[in-house]
């Protein structure tokens, strides 16, 4: 199984060229959007309020997030407030590991976590994805020799 893509900004600078790297950075960068208006909504509770501006603040620094991504930060937020409920109400009563309607919305909410940290097209992975295929789109179009393999002159 191959390993998920890194935004070009984390690149070690041996994997590809500046030029590579830059084409990269300029995609994921205009894929990413405007990133102003990143902002938890009053849907959320007080404590998922607090995981939502903890993973912006995390993340500011890596200037990886746009405005877009804040549906899925509302999904993860709530999603760990969810689990953290499940986890205490567990130990608080170590018997309810075996109630199958606990466990059950545990393995939801972990789905929903999982799909928050990987998925959708609006993750910080999911937009180096789309990086590099359009990086790579914008390589092929300026390969002279490509442009004459496919009939185009320069």
């Amino acid at each position: 199984m191959s390993r998920p893509s890194k935004s070009a900004k984390v690149l070690h600078p041996k994997s590809q060229t500046k030029a590579e790297i830059n084409a990269r950075i300029e995609t994921e960068d205009r894929l990413k959007g405007n990133s102003e208006k990143i902002k938890a909504s009053s849907r959320l509770n007080a404590n998922q309020k607090k995981i939502f501006n903890y993973i912006v603040d995390e993340l500011k620094p890596s200037n990886i997030l746009g405005n877009l991504d804040t549906y899925m930060l509302e999904v993860g937020a709530i999603a760990i407030d969810r689990l953290q409920s499940i986890e205490k109400e567990i130990n608080r009563d170590f018997s309810m590991i075996y109630n199958k309607e606990l466990m059950s919305a545990k393995s939801k909410y972990m789905h929903d976590f999982l799909k928050f940290c990987q998925e959708a097209c609006l993750s910080p992975q999911s937009r180096a994805k789309m990086g590099i295929i359009a990086s790579n789109k914008k390589i092929e179009e300026a390969d002279p020799l490509l442009k004459v393999l496919k009939g185009k002159s320069s």
